[in-house]
């Protein structure tokens, strides 16, 4: 297996064979759970599904960056840490996350967008534990408008009274533009 290959230390990779590497991992993993569960999948199923294992893996990569960094092993998450900060490739992984997220929107049968919502918040909640955690592997501007972006989120409800001022960020695409 090829994801074995990550383990190996002395190994040199290219960011694009471990963009592959996860591509095939994550997305044939969850798309091999839906056939055995569902049987048979509709195309557009099918692409979600092979869509929303790879955007797994990839959280998943985050989350253990330091388990991998300590293990010797290899993800675009660990290979970057050794060419500079996370910013840019967890600002690509946001993005990826949106655009999979919400293109689920085109199952046969409709999904109700609180559901929607709902992953898409806790997506975004494992992304931001994920820098918080791993702050010393991101610049300190991305680090700071990520905690931003969390307080917002906590303070921001329906039932919040007073209104944000005009200028206060209230999403991450705000802060995105200043990661890329």
């Amino acid at each position: 297996m090829k994801s074995l290959d990550q383990q190996d230390a002395a190994r040199t990779w290219e960011e694009a064979d471990l963009i592959n590497l996860s591509i095939a991992k994550g997305g044939t993993s969850v798309l091999t759970d839906a056939c055995l569960v569902r049987g048979r999948l509709t195309d557009d199923e099918a692409e979600f599904m092979f869509a929303y294992g790879v955007l797994l893996q990839l959280m998943d990569d985050l989350q253990d960056l330091r388990d991998d960094i300590a293990n010797g092993h290899t993800t675009i998450f660990t290979r970057q840490t050794g060419l500079g900060p996370l910013d840019a490739v967890t600002t690509r992984l946001w993005a990826f996350t949106r655009k999979v997220l919400w293109s689920f929107s085109r199952f046969g049968s409709a999904q109700p967008c609180s559901l929607k919502s709902l992953v898409q918040d806790n997506f975004r909640l494992l992304l931001l534990q994920s820098v918080a955690r791993n702050q010393e592997f991101y610049t300190r501007t991305l680090s700071v408008r990520w905690r931003l972006v969390r307080l917002c989120a906590s303070v921001t409800s329906p039932g919040r009274k007073r209104p944000w001022p005009a200028d206060t960020p209230r999403s991450w695409p705000q802060f995105a533009k200043a990661g890329e």
